[in-house]
């Protein structure tokens, strides 16, 4: 663990909102890649909190539609 901060995940969900998930193993990711309603699935990444993690799931996917 990184500085006692814990795993999170988020997507972009297909209505514009950034959802950010704690992490506990690969399904999580791999389920909401397959889900029709996560547009871009990030991490898992080491956040403190769930504000932190939001802004990192919004920096990730932006920057995913960005490549896109």
């Amino acid at each position: 663990m990184e500085n006692n901060k814990l795993q999170w995940w988020g997507y972009l969900h297909t209505s514009g909102t950034y959802q950010a998930k704690r992490y506990f193993g690969a399904l999580d990711t791999d389920e909401a890649r397959e889900s029709p309603f996560c547009k871009i699935v990030v991490g898992p990444f080491y956040a403190s909190d769930r504000e932190e993690a939001l802004k990192i799931v919004k920096e990730r996917t932006d920057e995913k539609e960005k490549q896109a």
